[in-house]
C-alpha cells in the first residue's frame, strides 16, 4: 500500500511540474503587446528565452520586474568583427546606467525608479538584439542613421515579441551615429577597452545622455545656485561623468518627466495618447523684493497633468533657439497646485548669465500622466545688467477713456510728438520729448517727466510701455514711477523698471498693487546709440492686479 501511494504521489507531482513547465513556456515569448497580468500584482515579470545564433547556443532567460522594457539592438556591420566580450562590456555599462537613474530619481523624490531593462541575473547580460548589418562601418555613420532604424523596424516587425517598448537603444561600432531622434537613440562601443571602469567616461556619459534624449528629455543645465549637483546629465554631463571629484546628475526638471515615462512605470497601461492642453491664463513679473522672476498660471486640458517644468534657454554669442543650442538652459520644475494651475519662482541667483544684456527663450511645459511633456508654450524675457526684463503674460488693461497727460518736454514743432498721443490707443503715434528748437536747455536733459491723471482712482498692479514700430534708439530704458490720489502727495509704486528697445509692448510691475488716480513716471535713462537725446515711446497704459 505504502508503494501504492508512493507512486501515486510520485506522479501528481510529476504530472504538477509538466503543467507548470507547460504554463511557464506558454509565457516565455509573450511581447508587451500580448501579456496579460491575470493575477493583478504589481510586479508583472516579462521572461524571454532564446539562443542567440551569435553566440555557441548558450539558452539566456531574462527577467524584469516591469512591463515596458528598453530595447537594446547591437549591429555588426558587414566588415567588422566584433571582439568576443561585447555582450559582457555593454551589458555593465547599461546596468551601470539603470542605477544611475534609479539613484538620480530617488535624489529628487520619487524613489529609486528606474528604466526597465530585460536581464539575465544569473549571468549579469543584459538582453541585446545582435543584428548582422546590411552595410559596412561607412553604412553607418552619423548621416546615415535612417540605415539602422530601417533594420531594427523589419526586425521589430518581424519579431513582434522582442519589441518591449517605444524606447531603443542602437548601439553600432566606431563611427556610427550618437544622438537621439524622438525616442530612439544611438551610441557607440568603442572597443575591447571601452568597459565602465576605463577612462573613456565621457563616452559612457554620453551614451547616458543620448539615452536620456530616448526617454523625451530635452537639453538643459545646472542652475548657479545649485553647485552641489555639478553638471547636468542632458547638459555637458557627457565630459564629466564618472571622473573622481565630479558630480553629474539629472535634474528636477528630468526627474518630473522620467516619472511620467513608459520605461520608468511598472503598470501594463497606455502610454503617450494625444491629449489637450491650453493655456488659460499666465502672468509673469519681476519681483525686486524676492529678487526672483515669478511665474503663474492656469491650464485646461482633457488630461491629468502633475507636474510643469519650465526652460530658461539664454541666446548667448547670437547661437539662436531650438535643439542643440539648449545646452545652457537652465530649468525648473513644479507640482501642480489642485488640478491646472502653477507657480514658479526662479530667483537671480540661479541666472548663470545676467550681465549685459542677455535674452532669453522662456518655455512652460505641462507633464501629463502616462505622457511626459505634452505640449510647450514659448515666451521671451530679457535680463538687462542683472535686472530682468519681463515682458510675457495675459494682463488686463484699463481703459484709457478720459485720461489726460502732462510732460516736462515734448516736440509738437518739428513733428507731432505730444504727450497726449501715449493715450490715444494707437502705437503710430508717439511722443517725443523735445529735441529742436529747445529755447530751455532744460528740455534736452534727462530726467523727463509725465503726469497721467485717470480722473478717477483706480486699483492699479502695473503699466506698460509700448515703443514704436520702427524706432530702435532712444526709447526709455529706466523709469520710477510716482502713484497720488490728491496730485499733491507722492508714494513710489516701482523703484525701477527697465525696459528695452524692442518694437512692442513691454510690461513692469509695481512693487506692489495700488489704488491712485494720478501716475507720475521719471524717466531716468534711454536706450542711447547715438543721435540727440530726446526720448520716445508710442504708448501707455496699466493694467489690473494679477488675481
Amino acid at each position: 500500500m505504502k508503494s501504492k501511494y508512493l507512486l501515486l504521489t510520485y506522479m501528481t507531482l510529476f504530472w504538477l511540474l509538466v503543467v507548470c513547465q507547460l504554463g511557464y513556456t506558454q509565457n516565455v515569448n509573450l511581447g508587451p503587446k500580448n501579456l496579460i497580468n491575470k493575477s493583478g500584482f504589481d510586479k508583472p515579470k516579462v521572461v524571454v528565452s532564446e539562443t542567440d545564433s551569435a553566440d555557441d547556443g548558450t539558452l539566456y532567460r531574462y527577467t524584469s520586474d516591469q512591463y515596458y522594457n528598453l530595447n537594446v539592438v547591437y549591429i555588426i556591420p558587414t566588415d567588422y568583427t566584433s571582439t568576443p566580450d561585447f555582450r559582457e562590456r555593454m551589458s555593465s555599462i547599461l546596468l551601470r546606467g539603470r542605477q544611475y537613474y534609479g539613484q538620480q530619481m530617488a535624489a529628487h523624490g520619487y524613489g529609486f525608479k528606474t528604466f526597465g531593462l530585460l536581464r539575465d541575473t544569473m549571468k549579469n547580460l543584459v538582453d541585446m538584439i545582435i543584428l548582422k548589418g546590411k552595410y559596412p562601418t561607412s553604412g553607418y555613420r552619423y548621416e546615415n542613421y535612417s540605415h539602422a532604424k530601417q533594420e531594427v523596424d523589419s526586425f521589430f516587425a518581424e519579431n513582434p515579441s522582442r519589441n518591449h517598448s517605444v524606447h531603443t537603444l542602437i548601439i553600432t561600432p566606431m563611427g556610427g551615429p550618437f544622438y537621439g531622434i524622438g525616442k530612439w537613440c544611438f551610441a557607440i562601443d568603442h572597443g575591447a577597452g571601452f568597459s565602465i571602469n576605463d577612462s573613456s567616461s565621457k563616452y559612457i556619459g554620453g551614451m547616458f545622455h543620448e539615452m536620456g534624449h530616448a526617454f523625451t528629455l530635452p537639453h538643459n543645465s545646472v542652475k548657479a545656485n545649485e553647485p552641489a549637483l555639478g553638471t547636468a546629465l542632458l547638459g555637458y554631463g557627457n565630459y564629466t561623468w564618472g571622473h573622481p571629484g565630479r558630480t553629474t546628475s539629472l535634474t528636477d526638471a528630468d526627474c518630473a518627466i522620467l516619472n511620467e515615462i513608459q520605461v520608468f512605470n511598472k503598470d501594463t497601461g497606455t502610454y503617450y495618447q494625444p491629449v489637450k492642453v491650453s493655456l488659460v491664463r499666465l502672468h509673469a513679473r519681476f519681483d525686486s523684493i524676492k529678487k526672483a522672476i515669478t511665474i503663474s498660471g492656469k491650464f485646461k486640458s482633457n488630461a491629468t497633468l502633475n507636474h510643469v517644468v519650465y526652460y530658461a534657454d539664454p541666446n548667448i554669442d547670437n547661437e539662436g533657439e531650438g535643439v542643440n543650442r539648449d545646452y545652457n538652459a537652465l530649468s525648473w520644475a513644479t507640482p501642480v497646485i489642485g488640478k491646472d494651475s502653477f507657480y514658479l519662482e526662479m530667483p537671480l541667483a540661479a541666472f548663470i548669465y545676467k550681465h549685459g544684456w542677455v535674452s532669453y527663450q522662456m518655455k512652460i511645459m505641462p507633464i501629463a500622466a502616462k505622457v511626459g511633456i505634452a505640449t510647450e508654450f514659448d515666451e521671451h524675457f530679457n535680463i538687462n545688467d542683472g535686472v530682468p526684463i519681463v515682458a510675457f503674460g495675459t494682463k488686463k488693461a484699463l481703459d484709457k477713456k478720459g485720461w489726460t497727460a502732462r510732460a516736462s518736454s515734448e516736440q509738437i514743432n518739428y513733428e507731432p510728438a505730444a504727450v497726449s498721443n501715449i493715450i490715444d490707443g494707437h502705437k503710430d503715434t508717439y511722443w517725443s520729448s523735445r529735441w529742436n528748437p529747445a529755447p530751455d536747455s532744460a528740455a534736452l536733459k534727462l530726467p523727463f517727466v509725465i503726469n497721467i491723471d485717470l480722473k478717477r482712482s483706480r486699483r492699479i498692479g502695473g503699466f506698460s510701455i509700448q515703443n514704436r514700430p520702427i524706432a530702435i534708439n532712444n526709447t526709455p530704458r529706466e523709469i520710477k514711477v510716482l502713484t497720488s490720489n490728491d496730485g499733491k502727495s507722492w508714494k513710489i509704486a516701482a523703484s525701477r523698471a527697465i525696459f528695452d528697445r524692442t518694437p512692442g509692448l513691454q510690461y513692469a510691475y509695481f512693487d506692489r498693487a495700488v489704488i491712485a488716480r494720478y501716475v507720475r513716471l521719471i524717466i531716468k535713462s534711454i536706450n542711447y546709440s547715438g543721435g540727440d537725446y530726446s526720448c520716445s515711446f508710442a504708448e501707455f497704459g496699466l493694467f489690473a492686479p494679477d488675481r
